[in-house]
């Protein structure tokens, strides 16, 4: 019975792999982000690389990469000062526009999932609060071609795993490079 299920197994793996490339691409944003906790919004920079491991089709990958996100802001004055990161690690299902550097059509989205921490400050006159941020990592967003230039926006949600501290919501606007 258990090599009838293996067998089973390895023939169900095969059909739905028929169609699949093991062709490895490289794919890269940068862009703006908004990071959103109960302590504060932190604007940061944000730069996703990502290695495509797996082409499903002509326009879809998997993908195993990252959205390195990065505040900061020193104001002399002592007020609204802020320092942040963010750093998850995920899976992506890619579809359509952006999904490879390869692909040429006008929209597209992805879905991931995966690991992910985040830590953001901020302190202003009355004083400085912090929050830390680390478990499951939710994204999904869209890509188009918009007046010529490949943009997209993307949301996420960092489910905390840390007593004491809040989730983050992620919100970035995004320039596909090398498109």
């Amino acid at each position: 019975m258990k090599r009838l299920k293996l067998l089973l197994l390895v023939v169900v793996i095969s059909i739905s792999t028929k169609n699949t490339f093991a062709q490895i691409s490289f794919s890269h944003t940068a862009g703006a982000a908004a990071y959103i906790a109960d302590v504060a919004v932190l604007p940061a920079v944000v730069y996703s690389p990502r290695a495509n491991l797996l082409q499903l089709g002509s326009e879809a990958t998997v993908s195993l990469g990252t959205h390195l996100g990065f505040g900061f802001n020193y104001n002399t004055a002592g007020t609204d000062n802020y320092f942040g990161y963010e750093l998850p690690v995920l899976a992506e299902i890619n579809l359509g526009c952006g999904s490879s550097p390869d692909s040429d059509v006008g929209f597209g989205g992805f879905l991931g999932l995966g690991y992910g921490v985040n830590k953001m400050g901020a302190s202003n006159s009355i004083g400085s609060v912090h929050n830390e941020a680390s478990g499951i990592y939710v994204n999904g967003g869209i890509r188009a071609i918009i007046n010529d230039q490949p943009l997209g926006l993307r949301v996420s949600y960092l489910m905390n795993n840390k007593v004491g501290f809040s989730d983050v919501i992620g919100l970035s606007f995004f320039y596909m490079l090398g498109e």
